[in-house]
């Protein structure tokens, strides 16, 4: 009698680092002073809409209506009134909100800094506290000039907005208000992912970055181990080519411009990202788990791609003026899209019937 053994394969190929993030089930919540017209019954918990406005559910008069104060607004019912990330601070006769580690009053200001995105999704584990000025401008032509923390192109929506807590000075995430407070946890790190190329995946060890034109790498997976540093000197070998760097350490990025021709860049370390002061707009997918984006006093950055801080998003960037975000992050899908197979995992089912 014959025996047939047929093996199934099932290949699923998953997205490294997805700019949505997953979740059962969610309802847009509101904090306190932000707007609820679009629904009334997301409010946060202890909230009602009251005159298309999030207030306290008891709020009888004005003062019961008293909502958390952000930066430089009076605190005098106490601490408590202040939103979270800042603190009640004492001066003279006056009470404000500041920052928590305020020691003077010269050293109590408020953030001068705000950050906008684009075309994509947020989430993080930890509170969002983006102080959005009533009136703002826009960053470029690729902002709308609206005041949401999240925009999207012309014929789409934008994405969820989800952390711990959200403040946005009263603002709305977006045209929408899909927004949620809840935690969304990363599996897969920068060091989970090296150890995943090591065992599955097809790469090359660079001991020099300049390599990657000695030997005229394109459409690889490249290993290397930091610090790296890219400037202007170097930035022009990544120019149409297809990579995935990934840096068993810190990565120094210090070019003025980084926009490779015709290229589609991602990089990965296991360190930290930072970013020169002198760095004004950067294309790629940068992914790390702490990323320092530099301190200037009159220039903002933008990135065109995507921008993953896992851990923690250092941000002293400002403008001379606070109407404009101080960062502004573009999603892009088409360096996904030309880097799936090297930016993705591949989990494995058989079966053998006889």
């Amino acid at each position: 009698m014959l025996t047939k053994k047929i093996i199934l394969f099932t290949v699923v190929l998953l997205l490294f680092f997805g700019f949505l993030p997953s979740f059962n089930y969610s309802q847009a919540q509101y904090a306190c002073n932000q707007n609820c017209s679009l629904n009334p019954d997301g409010c946060a918990a202890g909230l009602s809409c009251i005159e298309n406005v999030c207030r306290k559910a008891s709020c009888s008069s004005d003062p019961a209506c008293s909502c958390p104060y952000t930066c430089n607004q009076s605190c005098a019912l106490g601490p408590s009134a202040c939103v979270s990330g800042l603190t009640c601070y004492t001066s003279g006769a006056s009470q404000r909100c500041r920052l928590p580690d305020c020691t003077s009053s010269t050293s109590c200001t408020c953030p001068l800094s705000w950050i906008k995105l684009k075309n994509t999704s947020f989430s993080s584990t930890n509170n969002l506290y983006n102080p959005i000025p009533v009136t703002i401008a826009a960053y470029d032509s690729d902002d709308d000039g609206t005041r949401y923390f999240n925009i999207a192109s012309a014929g789409y929506d934008p994405g969820l907005v989800s952390a711990s807590s959200i403040e946005l000075n009263g603002d709305l995430s977006s045209t929408k208000g899909w927004q949620a407070t809840m935690a969304k946890t990363v599996s897969m790190t920068p060091s989970n992912f090296l150890n995943y190329i090591k065992s599955r995946k097809e790469f090359k060890t660079l001991t020099d970055i300049n390599d990657i034109t000695t030997e005229d790498y394109d459409k690889q997976v490249l290993v290397l181990t930091g610090p790296i540093t890219i400037d202007d000197t170097n930035k022009s070998i990544f120019n149409n080519r297809s990579l995935v760097l990934v840096i068993n350490g810190n990565l120094n990025f210090n070019p003025t411009t980084f926009n490779p021709t015709g290229g589609f860049i991602a990089f990965l370390t296991t360190g930290t990202i930072t970013f020169a002061n002198s760095t004004t707009e950067a294309r790629g997918i940068f992914v790390a788990p702490n990323i320092n984006l530099g301190t200037t006093v009159d220039q903002g950055i933008k990135i065109t791609g995507n921008l993953v801080a896992l851990t923690s998003l250092i941000n002293n960037r400002k403008w001379a003026s606070t109407s404009k975000p101080s960062v502004f992050i573009v999603f892009d899908q088409s360096y996904y899209i030309n880097l799936f197979p090297y930016l993705s995992t591949v989990s494995y089912q058989w079966n053998q019937t006889q």
